[in-house]
């Protein structure tokens, strides 16, 4: 999901996300809604639990902008499982 502001109104965006994080590196295609179409492409690393990434607009004259936090595992809301969060 993600949120920003426009002129006169807010804009909202939410779908789906193919993620892949593999030896350090973060690698995730975000999709709009139902159809799924790519709408933004992130790419950065994790180094001792901390994400550093860029983030890129799909078809957009938007530059890329960095994003950073921390990864986490948590233990889902019924205890079962590990959920991982960021």
């Amino acid at each position: 999901m993600s949120l920003s502001s426009g002129i006169d109104r807010w804009h909202t965006r939410e779908g789906a996300a193919d993620v892949t994080m593999s030896q350090g590196r973060l690698d995730a295609m975000l999709r709009d809604g139902q159809e799924r179409a790519p709408a933004y492409r992130i790419e950065g690393k994790m180094v001792h639990n901390r994400i550093s990434a860029t983030a890129t607009l799909v078809d957009s004259d938007v530059g890329p902008f960095t994003l950073t936090g921390e990864h986490k595992t948590e233990r889902g809301a019924k205890g079962g499982g590990r959920e991982p969060s960021c």
